[in-house]
């Protein structure tokens, strides 16, 4: 089946220099708007057209038509079909964030209900897998406040040098790497700020006062992350 307007909007895009980030705040959508776009998940309505003139000189037609879309019209199109299907097929796998977690002293996790986009290899190799939002700088070294964490849940063996979600109590959460030390568990932080310390939990893992809920594989940054 024909993806039409992603085709056009693809096109227009690349004709103009922009990453799709780049275009959706020209048009003041988000960056997951422009990618539904292009690989045929919705449509621009009206006010979206409306943009695309204002932003970047275009017609209706040059977004919404198939005889006298914009990519048609291109001498030299900047991608074929064929690979921007290829690419949104790759761009379909997605994880789900289940909440935001503290990387700092354990807090109340803030339940979600959404998904992020993640790499076909990665939700290949880790199916079972889910997002957490990092909030706070304990972990900052590697994982800062702000970015999506991946965790597998399959993973809750602890070692020493990994990263791990875990939960502490009935209710609270963090993800720190986590030291066995005599007499319980000691949580470490990875972080640039020096005042931050470690919290030892008597017996902890033995006792089910922490539970690992899985170990951080890999990270990423919301559309919106301001560097």
């Amino acid at each position: 089946m024909n993806n039409i307007v992603g085709d056009n909007v693809h096109a227009i895009r690349m004709s103009r220099g922009l990453s799709q980030h780049e275009l959706a705040k020209l048009l003041d959508v988000a960056q997951t708007t422009v990618s539904n776009w292009e690989c045929g998940k919705s449509l621009p309505n009206r006010s979206n057209i409306e943009r695309f003139e204002e932003a970047l000189g275009v017609t209706f037609d040059d977004v919404m038509s198939e005889q006298n879309g914009f990519f048609l019209r291109m001498p030299s199109p900047a991608r074929p079909r064929g690979v921007l299907r290829a690419v949104c097929e790759q761009d379909e796998a997605t994880a789900p964030v289940l909440g935001s977690i503290a990387a700092g002293s354990p807090d109340e996790m803030i339940e979600r209900s959404d998904s992020f986009p993640i790499p076909a290899a990665l939700k290949k190799r880790y199916p079972s897998s889910f997002y957490l939002v990092v909030r706070g700088d304990s972990m900052n070294r590697t994982l800062p406040d702000g970015c999506l964490a991946l965790i597998d849940r399959t993973q809750v063996e602890p070692n020493t040098h990994d990263a791990f979600a875990l939960q502490v109590g009935d209710d609270e959460a963090t993800i720190k790497r986590v030291r066995t030390v005599e007499g319980g568990v000691a949580l470490v932080p990875d972080t640039l700020d020096d005042s931050i310390a470690p919290r030892f939990y008597a017996h902890g893992l033995a006792t089910g006062k922490i539970r690992i809920l899985g170990k951080v594989v890999w990270a990423t940054m919301p559309f919106d992350y301001r560097v």
